[in-house]
């Protein structure tokens, strides 16, 4: 049987933009869910004098769900803290090097985030959160999920940078920077 390798990857990109929209998703929904929570801790406050006493701590909850899950998205519009006013001034040729390295180093990064989340999510199920009772692990879950997803995406994108010898990340890097320059100054 022979497997063609462009409706292979059309597969994938398909199952991926429904990852991405499933999390964006649900990123939006605790967000809302956090302002709803504040908002209602806040009514229910001053208007009769009772709080909820649960409602700062699964807010914290999904504020942690949204920082380690919008991870991807930081990374796919290269919108992340950067020092790279040397690597400018490189040649191409470095640039491409040190690009793959530093895609490498995200790679193996994320994975040891995931390891370490996971080994603090077993460690903890046992320790349960003082207002909701839910197990205090799962406060890490999202962290290896944002990790897991954001090593799947820098992969993905180190594939096709090495693949199809892909100038495109360091040109749309470099474009960016022009922009964020002339933005500065105007």
């Amino acid at each position: 049987m022979k497997v063609d390798p462009s409706a292979a990857g059309s597969r994938l990109l398909r199952l991926w933009t429904l990852v991405e929209r499933l999390v964006l998703g649900l990123t939006v929904v605790a967000l809302w869910s956090i302002v709803g929570l504040v908002v209602a801790q806040v009514g229910l406050r001053y208007l009769f004098g009772i709080g909820l006493p649960w409602s700062a701590e699964l807010a914290r909850f999904l504020h942690i769900a949204i920082v380690f899950v919008g991870l991807i998205f930081v990374f796919r519009s290269n919108s992340h803290i950067a020092v790279d006013f040397i690597f400018h001034k490189l040649p191409t040729s470095l640039k491409k090097g040190i690009h793959l390295w530093n895609l490498a180093l995200q790679i193996a990064l994320s994975l040891a985030v995931v390891l370490g989340a996971i080994r603090v999510f077993q460690d903890l199920w046992a320790v349960r959160s003082p207002a909701l009772r839910m197990p205090t692990g799962l406060f890490f879950f999202p962290t290896a999920f944002g990790f897991l997803l954001l090593a799947a995406v820098v992969l993905a994108y180190a594939v096709r940078f090495v693949v199809k010898g892909d100038d495109e990340a360091i040109a749309e890097q470099e474009f960016d920077d022009e922009e964020r320059e002339m933005d500065r100054v105007t």
